[in-house]
């Protein structure tokens, strides 16, 4: 009995051992069912997550054209990518239009068109679980959102209107750009005056040895010829020709005409109180930055981003900088101020730091609360002017330290250096302490060039969009 007793308590035992390891790997089999189809599940998801994010920013980049032109961008993008094997098709219910607020993190649908634009995109796509029919799980739900943010910017525009900034039509830059080329600019800045007639002058000088001035006034029919301009006279003008050191080397010494007087305005007489007319010319390299300034312009009216653009010049009349146009949309104040200012306007030095100063204020003072804000500073020289003084070290030292508060006010800087005689180096450190970007234009070869070098920066500043996703 005894035997037959244990024979049967193990069969007992191995029919519940057979039970328990059918429980268990039945229970092992689901958990692994269930893995992989939440495995599957977040595979689909992180497509259907790319997929949102991407047209939810293209649909932000197409903001300023409007709400139609967003939404088809939306639709394409998400068209592209296919999740599930399948293309992720977006109806318009699925596009949400509104105003993100950066400040609570939360989205409002529709309202008025504020600075920061936002878009939000939704998309969801069944997804069929393999193992989960087991146990009565058929299928799932897996859903994607996404917020793209159009920024609309504050640019001040934090220009070099020093006397430098003629510096490339005058005959002191023969040996770099060529006396054909500076020849040429000398004509073509008197025709811009109106081609004006003083006596027996030509355009192209004579030479008159004597030392006397007023025998030179009578040969160049100047004596009884009222001066055209409130500064200077034609006294100053004959012992500019006869002395000034630049024509010595130049070969002009002693040479009278109009493309020495007009280098005489250049170099002697370039503010605006002194020869006023020189802003209607095309004074070089300023006249590029000009052009630059209204292809910069043009961008922000054509692609309606409700961008605002301030200008700043620096240096101004009281040493400092001065705000010409506060931040406006209107650009066409901005353009119209930009080309009405002349090299030297107020002021010969450079005040790099009173720029960057002015630039600040006038973003604190009238920047928008969610726009992204910056400068765009432009020199072609070196830090010169501080507290009224000409003083290169302290001036360049005081940008620095305008350039970290900059920072502090999280206003990036675009640093643009124009030629071989700015100071790059400290323009690279600018744009780097206020995690913008550096350019550096090269005036080596062609006026043209140059031109063309300036738009394509511009161009490139204008055209960098602000978008971001926010969630």
């Amino acid at each position: 009995m005894s035997t037959s007793y244990r024979r049967g308590g193990l069969r007992c035992r191995r029919g519940s051992v057979l039970v328990w390891t059918t429980m268990v790997l039945f229970l092992v089999l689901g958990a692994a069912a269930l893995a992989i189809d939440a495995a599957h599940a977040r595979y689909v998801k992180v497509q259907l997550d790319a997929a949102v994010d991407s047209a939810a920013l293209a649909a932000a980049s197409g903001l300023p054209a409007g709400q139609s032109e967003a939404r088809r961008r939306a639709k394409a993008y998400a068209a592209r990518n296919i999740v599930a094997g399948q293309p992720v098709l977006l109806s318009d219910g699925d596009i949400d239009i509104g105003v993100w607020d950066s400040l609570t993190r939360t989205f409002t649908s529709g309202g008025a068109h504020g600075t920061a634009m936002a878009i939000r995109v939704r998309a969801n796509r069944q997804v069929n679980y393999g193992f989960g029919r087991i146990l009565g799980i058929p299928e799932g739900q897996v859903v994607s959102t996404g917020t793209g943010v159009f920024r609309s910017r504050d640019i001040v525009l934090v220009l070099d209107y020093s006397a430098s900034m003629n510096d490339d039509s005058e005959l002191t830059h023969v040996q770099r750009l060529g006396l054909y080329a500076i020849r040429k600019n000398l004509q073509e800045i008197w025709m811009d005056l109106g081609s004006p007639q003083y006596g027996r002058m030509t355009f192209d000088p004579v030479l008159i040895t004597s030392t006397s001035t007023s025998t030179i006034l009578s040969q160049l029919g100047l004596t009884n010829v009222p001066y055209p301009y409130p500064s200077g006279n034609w006294t100053t003008y004959v012992n500019y020709v006869k002395n000034d050191s630049v024509l010595q080397q130049t070969g002009f010494a002693k040479r009278y005409g109009y493309l020495t007087l007009i280098n005489y305005w250049l170099a002697e007489m370039p503010m605006a109180d002194e020869t006023p007319d020189l802003w209607k010319t095309h004074e070089q390299p300023l006249t590029a930055v000009k052009d630059a300034v209204t292809v910069f312009l043009n961008y922000l009216r054509q692609v309606h981003t409700l961008d605002q653009a301030a200008l700043v010049a620096y240096t101004s009349a009281a040493g400092g900088a001065s705000i010409e146009v506060p931040l406006t949309r209107d650009t066409n104040l901005v353009e119209n101020r930009s080309r009405h200012m002349q090299a030297g306007h107020y002021h010969h030095y450079t005040n790099i730091a009173s720029g960057i100063e002015s630039g600040r204020d006038e973003l604190q003072a009238h920047g928008r609360g969610a726009s992204l804000k910056m400068l765009v500073l432009l020199s072609d020289g070196n830090a010169n002017w501080l507290n009224g003084m000409n003083n290169p070290a302290a001036a360049r030292r005081a940008t620095l330290t305008q350039a970290r508060l900059a920072a502090d006010d999280a206003f990036p800087i675009v640093t643009i250096s124009l030629g071989s005689d700015s100071d790059v180096s400290l323009m690279q450190e600018v744009a780097d302490i206020t995690s913008g970007v550096h350019y550096h234009v090269k005036t080596d070869d062609s006026l043209e060039d140059t031109q063309a070098q300036l738009i394509e920066v511009f161009s490139a500043i204008a055209g960098h969009r602000a978008l971001r996703l926010v969630e």
